[in-house]
């Protein structure tokens, strides 16, 4: 048999000074390399491999007696066992990453695509909060990349399925050993909303400060019927992202303009997701009146007056307004 150069078994353990083993028979098709009718053995020293003497039971956890811990592997013809080859192969059990497991990821979607965008640096504070090894974090669409260190996407990824399943691979720098965890990115829906609200009222007497409750647009705001949702009211865009200054008072406001817009942040409780609706407060003016006590007319034989005379008087521009007297 031909026996090329072993490579060396190695072990990545949380506990160094507590292994679990080597499983030895899992060398076997690495040692092989091929050959038809080959059987491997393990033994501790190259003595007993090429006696074939106190063969080390190869499918149960071999413990090493040092670290690292070289052992001889035989490979022999089945048919002819007389013929072998001896090599040796080094054990070596080096420390595992030690970290934090990471958590889903749930992201509003904000464009309502059912895709997000989220930075996965948050992901690796996540995953080395704490951390007294030096830790390398890389993420990945496959475990086979995430195994092969193959494709890593970037920090700022935006997903291309929801949920989209991610692998993280967490290596420890100085000892080159890794381990991959995996964890999903959520994309969240939005409250359903209509948009382009607005109220209207009259600028009776040109009195353009008018008390308004709010609320009675929300009925027609949520499309359809949504649960655990809520509501908030804010005098700008600004003040609605930032959570500052909400109106206390969104069922008897008063305007400070005309037109004013106020905002509407509708949230979901249970997701903290929201959608933003513009609510417009429009008053509409009274036609312009001129001002005047007294309408002369000329005496007449019935003593009539045609008070549709004095609609030219009072007013300027009488398209489309409506003159009634009392």
């Amino acid at each position: 048999p031909y026996l090329n150069t072993i490579s060396d078994f190695i072990n990545c353990e949380i506990d160094i000074n507590n292994p679990s083993g080597f499983i030895l028979a899992n060398k076997d098709t690495e040692v092989i390399n091929g050959q038809s009718g080959m059987q491997v053995l393990y033994f501790e020293n190259e003595t007993d491999a090429i006696n074939k003497h106190n063969a080390i039971d190869k499918d149960l956890a071999y413990i090493t007696s040092s670290n690292p811990q070289t052992i001889y592997v035989r490979l022999e013809n089945e048919a002819e066992n007389s013929c072998f080859a001896v090599a040796p192969m080094q054990l070596e059990i080096k420390q595992a990453p030690i970290y934090v497991e990471p958590t889903d990821v749930f992201e509003c979607d904000v464009n309502s695509t059912g895709l997000v965008s989220t930075d996965l640096n948050e992901k690796v504070n996540e995953i080395t909060n704490g951390a007294t090894q030096d830790l390398n974090v890389s993420f990945h669409l496959t475990s086979l990349n995430a195994d092969n260190g193959a494709n890593e996407i970037p920090l700022n990824f935006t997903t291309t399925a929801n949920p989209q399943l991610v692998f993280a691979r967490v290596e420890n720098v100085n000892s080159g050993c890794f381990e991959v965890s995996q964890f999903y990115i959520n994309s969240l829906s939005l409250p359903e909303v209509n948009h382009n609200q607005s109220f209207e009222a009259c600028a009776d007497n040109y009195d353009t400060s008018i008390e308004w409750d709010l609320t009675l647009k929300e009925i027609e705001i949520l499309d359809g019927r949504q649960y655990n949702i809520d509501f908030t009211y804010y005098r700008s865009e600004t003040d609605l992202e930032n959570n500052n200054n909400p109106i206390t008072n969104p069922e008897s406001y008063t305007n400070t303009s005309n037109p004013e817009t106020v905002y509407v942040k509708i949230r979901n409780a249970s997701t903290e997701c929201y959608n933003v609706v513009a609510l417009d407060l429009i008053i509409n003016m009274p036609p312009e009146i001129n001002d005047f006590e007294t309408f002369n007319i000329c005496e007449n034989e019935n003593n009539l007056v045609d008070l549709t005379e004095i609609n030219e008087a009072l007013l300027d521009n009488t398209y489309n307004i409506l003159v009634s007297y009392h």
